[in-house]
């Protein structure tokens, strides 16, 4: 049932086979930069990759006052500094 195919029917063969060259060219560029990426710097692109999730960064959080409807404070936010003593680890002198 199958047959061969001629290339009488095309007027311009030579456009497939530029075509796949091209695509076969682009695909194998590709690959090769995936491979270039994943194995040859797989180190570098770990730190990079570490680097951007982990860190710490203060985030100060002030609240703001809570108001009635005329503008007046309700709430106000205030620093406040708590010292704690442990007796059992305070040493006479």
């Amino acid at each position: 049932m199958s047959r061969a195919r001629s290339h009488e029917g095309y007027p311009h063969p030579w456009r497939r086979r530029l075509v796949l060259s091209g695509w076969l060219a682009c695909s194998l560029v590709i690959a090769l930069r995936a491979g270039q990426i994943q194995i040859m710097q797989a180190a570098q692109w770990r730190a990079m990759a570490e680097a951007q999730q982990v860190g710490d960064r203060p985030l100060p959080a002030p609240r703001g006052a809570i108001l009635d409807r005329n503008g007046q404070p309700l709430s106000v936010t205030r620093e406040r500094v708590r010292v704690n003593i442990a007796p059992n680890e305070v040493r006479d002198r």
